[in-house]
């Protein structure tokens, strides 16, 4: 699968494709979990109604609307069904609950054939995902709080320094033929690349310092923020709790009331 990939990957000259790869080829060579552990295919979870009646127009808004974007689309299969008439909701309605039924036997029947295996190779799949897109979430949050990017190696630095010899070499060959050129690099001729990687990593690491500064005080900020909106909604509830509590509190002293005034009645006689 791997050689597959990159024989298709090795394709790339000059930072363009020489052929088109599409993602559904590469996707399709990827192993799941299921393929790697010999698990059988999980049942599909039925479509909800929504998402169902989604399906079945989407074709016809596309045929009316070919350049519609996404969410033109979404806001109005959302329109048509608010309006849906109420014999074709109750019909999607009633095959979801079918479809369902079958769904919750089918996921029975499969988590039950599990080994413990491949329990804990899907259960440590889903743990892999989370920290993927934790992952995901830290690389992004650092972009938009523009984090300083790393400072190369001297080897990079050597290799920009020779890019345009490259000629018509594939990449895989030219990073060779430098790393081979590099090993044979006198120490003298090595050093300008290795002044220059120290000074950026040094550059690099006071903006470390400011950007985690700025860092700390941001979170401290987004902290307060957080804690005043709690408090306000604290603050909020109590002023609600307070005012059932009074309320409350009238009904019950009203309440005890007529049953004091009820027992005088009854002890006298009235």
């Amino acid at each position: 699968m791997c050689k597959s990939v990159l024989c298709m990957l090795s394709t790339i000259q000059n930072g363009y494709w020489t052929n088109f790869v599409s993602c559904q080829q590469i996707a399709c060579l990827r192993q799941s979990v299921e393929e790697k552990y010999n698990i059988p295919p999980k049942p599909k979870r039925p479509l909800t109604p929504y998402f169902k009646y989604m399906a079945q127009i989407r074709p016809e808004l596309k045929r009316a609307q070919p350049h519609a974007k996404v969410t033109d689309l979404v806001r109005e299969t959302a329109l048509r069904w608010e309006k849906i008439e109420p014999q074709v909701k109750q019909k999607l309605e009633a095959e979801y609950k079918h479809e369902h039924e079958i769904y919750a036997k089918e996921r029975l029947q499969y988590d039950t054939q599990l080994t413990d295996d491949q329990k804990n190779a899907l259960k440590q799949a889903r743990i892999d995902r989370l920290e993927s897109l934790e992952k995901r979430k830290y690389r992004k949050k650092c972009k938009d709080n523009n984090k300083p990017k790393k400072p190369c190696s001297a080897f990079v630095l050597y290799m920009k320094s020779v890019m345009p010899n490259r000629g018509s070499r594939e990449f895989k060959q030219f990073q060779k033929d430098t790393a081979s050129s590099w090993f044979e690099l006198p120490d003298t001729e090595k050093k300008p690349f290795v002044d220059e990687m120290h000074r950026q990593m040094k550059e690099y690491q006071k903006l470390m310092v400011e950007w985690e500064r700025k860092m700390i005080k941001l979170e401290h900020k987004t902290q307060e923020l957080q804690t005043g909106q709690d408090q306000c909604r604290k603050q909020q509830d109590w002023d609600t709790g307070s005012e059932n509590i009074d309320k409350n509190n009238d009904e019950s002293t009203k309440r005890n009331k007529e049953n004091l005034i009820g027992k005088l009645k009854g002890f006298f006689n009235f």
